[in-house]
């Protein structure tokens, strides 16, 4: 007890009060940090990443007793979702925002516009500040032709939804640094046929490791409406701390990936926040999936190096097509 109370900065007495739950440390990254190594310089799998979801998940839940239900709706566990996304963001080479229905999740409608380009600003402000050259790749749905039935009105409006705030983007923008980068660095990835293998990449069915966790409760609940047009983003890190341009887009590349569900909460009286819970890896299978469109985006958008082998973006991209997926960059998006 006494070696990790050294480590991690505090007395041997509060070690006591955390274990008999009397006291919770204030925040636990340094506590995580000592116990399974920094997430930042690992190499290869983090063996350890349930249990960092465990710890963060107990702490969160330790937090919210004795607050009353508007306190445990708004917990640690249910973060805002911007500053999910823009802390996630910092730290990773690619973000994934994925969802079949409702890609644009807001408090208010008449806040759309205005959320998105506050976070289109927000992210292109943290890549100007390094070289990491992040990508952003929006993965729908297309609807299915013929009789439209509940679920392909939803595809269509979400696509629709997602075409007209680009639209105002580029013309808010014009010529700007901002939508210049986005063009530069956006891909949106949009399935035209179905493909039971594109589970892995849509999330078409909620995956069993997710489904009886309670932050996933807490987002969805038992509506399964909610979770049919549940919004997740995932965060894309190579595992050294400054990658070189040489290494984007490679399949083969050592990586790390964290999943977020998101949802509108409603908060005390009659608002409602959009609030985010970070998820465990429901896979290698999807891990895997999200390194082939990360390849395939990098390669889509040429950002890989002359010294990358062209054939490892190809095949990436030609996994895509196989499952239904086509490439388009946000300008020819805009036009669809």
């Amino acid at each position: 007890m006494e070696v990790f109370a050294a480590k991690v900065g505090v007395g041997d007495r509060t070690i006591r009060y955390w274990l008999r739950n009397e006291h919770l440390p204030p925040d636990i990254e340094t506590i995580e940090r000592v116990l399974f190594g920094n997430i930042e310089t690992i190499k290869g799998a983090d063996i350890y990443a349930e249990w960092r979801l465990e710890l963060r998940q107990a702490h969160a839940k330790s937090s919210d007793k004795g607050g009353g239900e508007a306190k445990k709706r708004n917990s640690l566990s249910l973060r805002r979702t911007e500053n999910i996304i823009m802390t996630e963001f910092k730290k990773s080479n690619a973000i994934f925002t994925v969802s079949s229905e409702q890609t644009l999740i807001v408090a208010a409608r008449d806040k759309t516009f205005f959320d998105f380009k506050n976070l289109i600003c927000g992210l292109y402000k943290i890549d100007d500040e390094d070289e990491k050259q992040r990508i952003l790749v929006w993965i729908l749905k297309r609807w299915n032709p013929g009789p439209i039935e509940v679920t392909d009105k939803l595809r269509y409006e979400n696509v629709q939804s997602l075409i007209l705030r680009f639209k105002a983007l580029s013309g808010y923008f014009r010529e700007q640094a901002t939508w210049e980068w986005l063009k530069s660095r956006a891909v949106v990835a949009i399935q035209d046929a179905p493909h039971r293998l594109s589970q892995h990449i849509l999330f078409g069915e909620v995956p069993n490791k997710w489904m009886r966790l309670l932050e996933f409760n807490r987002l969805y609940g038992d509506d399964l409406s909610r979770v049919g047009r549940a919004s997740y983003t995932v965060f894309l890190r190579f595992s050294v701390n400054s990658p070189s341009k040489k290494d984007l887009g490679r399949t083969d590349k050592e990586y790390h990936l964290r999943y977020f569900g998101h949802a509108k909460i409603p908060a005390d009286g009659e608002d409602s926040e959009v609030r985010g819970a970070e998820l465990p890896s429901p896979g290698r299978h999807y891990d895997q999936a999200f390194a082939i469109v990360h390849a395939a985006a990098t390669h889509f958008l040429k950002l890989g190096s002359r010294e990358e082998d062209p054939n490892k973006g190809k095949d990436a991209e030609g996994k895509l097509r196989v499952l239904g997926f086509s490439l388009m960059r946000v300008a020819d998006f805009v036009n669809l």
